[in-house]
C-alpha cells in the first residue's frame, strides 16, 4: 500500500508541476509584449499615408520596401519571435539502453541490459519567464525596425525638399544672371558712346561670374542629393 502512495505522487508531480507551470503562464499572458490589440498602422505608415506630394510618397514608399537594412532587422525581429514559444517547451527527454559484456550480478539475478529515461523538469514558472523573456525581446528588435523605418523617412523627406530647394534656387539665381546680362550690356554700350563708366562694366562681370560660379555648385549640390536618394543603403 505505501509503494503505491510512492508510485502515485511520482506520477501526480509532473502533472502537477507542468498544471502550475501553464497557470502561471496564463496568469502573466496579460504583461507579455504583444497581448494587446496592435494597431491598425505603425508610426512610418501613418506619416507615409499623410504625405501630400505623391512623388514623394511613392519615392518614400519604395526606399522602405528595398532598404536592406530594414529587411535585416525584419527578418531578426520575425525570428526572434518564432523562438518564443519554443523556450517555453520542456527540454528534450532523454532515453538510454545500455547492453552489458559482462553481466554483473544482483540481487535478482545477471543483469545484461540496463534501459533508462530522464525528463528534466525546471523551476515553477521559469520556463513561463523565459518565454516573455523571449517575447520582450522580440518587441525590442521591432521596435529597432520601427525606429529604422522613421529615420529613412526622415532622411528621404530631408532630400527631397532639400533638393525642391535647389531646383528653386537655381530658377531664381537663373533669373538673376539673365537681369545682370542685360544690365551689361547696357552698361557696355554706354560705355562705348562715352556716357558711361568702364568701372560699372567691370563690376557687372565680376557679379555675373560670381552668379555662374553659384550655379555650378548648385548642380553639384544636387547631383549629390540626387544620388544620395537613389542610394537608400547610404542613410
Amino acid at each position: 500500500m505505501f509503494f503505491g502512495r510512492q508510485l502515485f505522487a511520482v506520477i501526480l508531480l509532473p502533472v502537477a508541476f507542468l498544471a502550475a507551470t501553464e497557470l502561471l503562464a496564463q496568469d502573466s499572458a496579460d504583461h507579455r509584449p504583444g497581448s494587446t490589440a496592435p494597431s491598425s498602422a505603425s508610426a512610418s505608415e501613418r506619416i507615409l499615408e499623410n504625405i501630400e506630394e505623391p512623388a514623394l510618397r511613392e519615392l518614400v514608399g519604395e526606399i522602405l520596401d528595398q532598404n536592406p537594412g530594414v529587411a535585416a532587422a525584419k527578418a531578426r525581429a520575425r525570428a526572434a519571435a518564432l523562438q518564443a514559444p519554443q523556450v517555453k517547451a520542456l527540454p528534450d527527454p532523454v532515453a538510454s539502453l545500455t547492453a552489458f559484456l559482462g553481466s554483473p550480478e544482483t540481487r535478482t539475478g545477471p543483469q545484461r541490459l540496463s534501459a533508462g529515461y530522464f525528463q528534466g523538469l525546471p523551476w515553477v514558472g521559469k520556463l513561463a519567464l523565459k518565454e516573455q523573456a523571449a517575447l520582450y525581446g522580440a518587441a525590442a528588435l521591432e521596435a529597432e525596425v520601427e525606429a529604422k523605418k522613421l529615420s529613412l523617412v526622415t532622411e528621404a523627406r530631408r532630400l527631397h525638399y532639400e533638393l525642391s530647394f535647389l531646383n528653386r534656387y537655381e530658377v531664381i539665381t537663373e533669373e538673376f544672371r539673365t537681369h545682370l546680362l542685360q544690365h551689361e550690356e547696357i552698361s557696355r554700350a554706354r560705355y562705348s558712346t562715352g556716357l558711361g563708366l568702364g568701372q560699372g562694366v567691370v563690376k557687372l562681370q565680376a557679379e555675373i561670374t560670381r552668379v555662374e560660379r553659384e550655379l555650378l555648385d548648385i548642380e553639384a549640390r544636387r547631383v549629390r542629393l540626387v544620388a544620395q536618394l537613389n542610394a537608400p543603403v547610404s542613410y
